[in-house]
């Protein structure tokens, strides 16, 4: 019996580590990867400790400018569950950007330092269903796909309502809706704006 509890007990106290990749590449020249390490650590209390590393390189010609970039940095996130279903996730961190802009024969090397943030709570209003709350704010680079955005140093706030419910055994309801925000950065002929969002899926 010792044995199989501590089995059972070994997931969820033992620190563990992860690393995750994403690719993304189109039509129009844009190619960037990130790549994420992480190493979580459970602690008493149902609460999760996570140190965090980010790189990723970005790249993208326009016509004849040459743009890329490559950033690297770190932070934390902290996750609790609770039994009456309530959880919170907060997580923090930042990114040194090194910047390439090459237009004709000229070269034109920059940096800059962003900060990233995200924060998630949820909790049951109901026997089935699940009520959450999001928070982002990050470069905008991932939602706009050019790696432009990411030369111009745009950011995006968004917030997100989300429910989810079981609609049978084998069917969950998924809904959300918020709004986004995108700052225009450097560039003077983006303006500023916010733009709703909402999506709904049956799973």
């Amino acid at each position: 019996f010792a044995e199989k509890r501590v089995a059972e007990l070994h997931p969820l106290l033992a620190p563990k580590f992860s690393f995750n990749n994403k690719d993304f590449s189109d039509s129009d020249g844009v190619f960037w990867t990130t790549n994420q390490a992480e190493l979580t650590i459970p602690i008493r209390g149902r609460l999760k400790i996570t140190p965090i590393y980010n790189f990723g390189y970005f790249k993208q010609n326009i016509a004849d400018m040459h743009l890329s970039a490559f950033g690297n940095g770190g932070g934390g996130r902290i996750e609790t569950v609770r039994d009456s279903g309530f959880t919170f996730l907060g997580e923090f961190g930042g990114m040194y950007w090194s910047e390439r802009e090459g237009l004709g024969g000229s070269i034109f090397r920059t940096g800059r330092t962003s900060f990233y943030a995200r924060a998630e709570a949820s909790f049951r209003p109901d026997r089935h269903g699940t009520l959450g709350f999001t928070y982002m704010h990050r470069d905008a680079v991932y939602d706009l796909t050019t790696v432009q955005a990411l030369v111009a140093g745009i950011m995006v706030d968004s917030f997100f309502v989300t429910y989810q419910r079981p609609m049978s055994e084998r069917i969950r309801l998924y809904t959300t809706g918020g709004i986004s925000h995108y700052t225009s950065g450097t560039l003077p002929s983006l303006l500023g704006n916010t733009q709703p969002r909402f999506g709904a899926r049956l799973d």
